[in-house]
């Protein structure tokens, strides 16, 4: 039997349109912390689940004013053993170069979504929720977005993120050309101030997954 992911159905608005009314950065913080906890969720069941396709329009808002990761489309569960290949990549602009443009190995032809992509994907998801548009919006052409990302090229952060030091260093560090100076979430948790002394919070993680 193939394994599969039951999930709750929201009627909620995404990310994006809610903080379009709720858009303080305070908000946007917790907000960004949320998506966190839950993608560290994913990445630590075993094997690890890989979203695929992490981008504000995949993240719903709750009725208690919650982010909820979703959207799993592009969902892939990561055998410890093997890589997990996929034809289809996300959304360009949220995409990370070395899916974009695999090394080339004759034993993996298609592009392999990790962890550290989706870690990519998570970078480019705080700048748009704090900037309050897509990543490279001034190109229109997803031809022109995946030569920059190929390039190395990155967004201009906002002010919002700029001010704050550990915020853009986190940012700036996740969309990394090489994936494997990305950190993990449970580091990205940590270095936003969501792990204590006694462990994980398992416990609030559940409320933010519909797994």
């Amino acid at each position: 039997m193939l394994p599969g992911l039951v999930l709750e159905f929201y009627e909620g608005k995404n990310v994006m349109e809610y903080t379009k009314r709720e858009n303080s950065d305070e908000t946007k913080l917790r907000l960004v912390g949320e998506i966190a906890l839950g993608l560290k969720y994913l990445h630590q069941q075993w094997p690890p689940i890989i979203h695929g396709d992490l981008r504000g329009a995949n993240v719903l808002i709750d009725s208690k004013g919650h982010a909820v990761v979703a959207d799993y489309g592009l969902a892939l569960i990561i055998d410890s053993s093997e890589f997990t290949s996929i034809k289809t990549a996300g959304t360009c602009r949220w995409t990370a170069p070395e899916i974009m443009d695999p090394p080339a190995n004759g034993d993996i032809p298609l592009p392999q979504f990790t962890v550290k992509s989706d870690i990519f994907s998570y970078a480019m998801t705080v700048f748009e929720i704090f900037a309050g548009e897509q990543p490279f919006n001034d190109k229109k052409s997803d031809g022109n977005v995946i030569f920059a990302i190929l390039d190395g090229s990155r967004p201009v952060l906002p002010e919002s993120i700029e001010s704050r030091a550990n915020l853009a260093n986190l940012v700036t560090q996740s969309w990394s050309q090489n994936a494997d100076q990305r950190p993990n979430a449970r580091q990205i948790c940590r270095r936003l101030g969501l792990t204590t002394w006694y462990g994980d919070w398992m416990d609030t993680l559940r409320g933010y997954l519909p797994v």
